[in-house]
């Protein structure tokens, strides 16, 4: 009886030290699969550091491959898709249109939507984000930049993508030359829109004048989100991964700095953010806010708001359109900016 279940004791001890064994083993297959790619990488942004842009634009990523940019029924929207001319590329554009009119259009604002990586304007999430603004009655612009949906060419830096909002947001407000406009940017575009407002903000009234700015899931910088992107955690690891990557980031162009470029703006700013974000850390969101909140040193009253969804509600990256509140908080905000602006209108023509 008692050699029966010492037999059993030392068969249990057996698989379990096989067990560990085995685990042992594929941790150290798992860990050498990170090194190598992280190294392969790391060599990668040494030698090719375009290929980080590659990485980060995820232009390439078209799904589903075939659409009709023209198909406005299917989406449920009523619009005009139309093309203009960046450079040697041809940008593909929608002008969107509410198809109710019983809105304020001196006070509800013109949207131009600048949008993230991977796929086109008319990817699901951000067709579903028209429409909240389109049923407050906000005519909505939106684009691809060169490489995305059915524009040409291949953006290879940030300067690429700010070219192509610029050429848009030019002819946004020569569209609409009596309303005001803001910029709505996502995820990658948070940070093209930021460079956007900086630059008409220098351009002292010559470019026009940007209203309010929204960024919606946005970062401090490019390199931040490579930082802590739970996709790259382990690569950070490898050797001399982080140092490359940073310097492959910086020589590509492709920073992205969207804190220090918010820090020296008066443009009202809201930012929106979701907890379970987990393609840009919400602490990138909280970062960016904080540096707002510094800008009334400069602009006293100057707006700045901050809204973070609780990770009950699972909006993660890209469902904040989700949020039945959305239409109200974004008319508060504009109401508030069009009071700011009004104050400071002497200041903000002055540059």
């Amino acid at each position: 009886m008692g050699s029966s279940t010492v037999e059993k004791k030392i068969e249990a001890t057996v698989v379990l030290w096989r067990v560990l064994l085995f685990a042992l083993r594929l941790g150290g297959f798992f860990i050498g699969t990170i090194l190598v790619i992280g190294l392969v990488l790391a060599f990668l942004f040494k030698v090719y550091p375009w290929t980080v842009g590659y990485v980060i634009f995820m232009n390439h990523i078209h799904f589903p491959p075939f659409r009709n940019y023209s198909d406005f029924e299917s989406h449920g929207l009523h619009g005009q898709n139309l093309y203009l001319t960046s450079g040697d590329n041809r940008l593909g554009v929608w002008k969107l249109q509410p198809q109710l009119h019983s809105s304020d259009p001196t006070t509800t604002p013109v949207v131009l939507y600048i949008h993230g990586a991977q796929g086109s304007r008319a990817a699901y999430h951000r067709v579903q984000m028209y429409r909240i603004l389109l049923e407050m009655g906000s005519p909505v612009v939106t684009f691809d930049y060169r490489g995305y949906g059915d524009s040409t060419g291949i953006p290879t830096s940030e300067l690429d993508l700010f070219k192509d909002a610029m050429v848009v947001y030019r002819w946004t407000r020569a569209q609409f030359s009596d309303r005001p406009i803001f910029i709505w940017g996502h995820s990658l575009g948070t940070g093209v829109s930021a460079r956007l407002v900086e630059t008409v903000e220098i351009s002292g009234g010559g470019q026009g004048v940007i209203d309010g700015l929204i960024l919606d899931s946005p970062y401090s910088s490019m390199f931040d989100v490579m930082r802590l992107s739970p996709l790259l955690h382990l690569f950070h690891e490898v050797p001399h991964f982080t140092q490359l990557l940073l310097a492959a980031l910086e020589e590509a162009d492709v920073t992205l700095n969207s804190s220090d470029r918010i820090r020296s703006t008066r443009t009202p700013l809201l930012i929106l953010h979701a907890e379970d974000d987990w393609v840009i850390p919400v602490k990138l969101g909280r970062k960016i806010f904080e540096v707002a909140q510094r800008r009334s040193e400069l602009f006293p009253g100057v707006v700045s708001e901050y809204v973070e969804y609780s990770s009950r509600l699972k909006y993660g990256h890209r469902g904040i359109y989700r949020d039945p509140l959305l239409p109200g908080r974004v008319l508060n905000f504009a109401a508030k900016a069009a009071e700011w602006r009004h104050a400071n209108a002497a200041g903000a023509a002055g540059g």
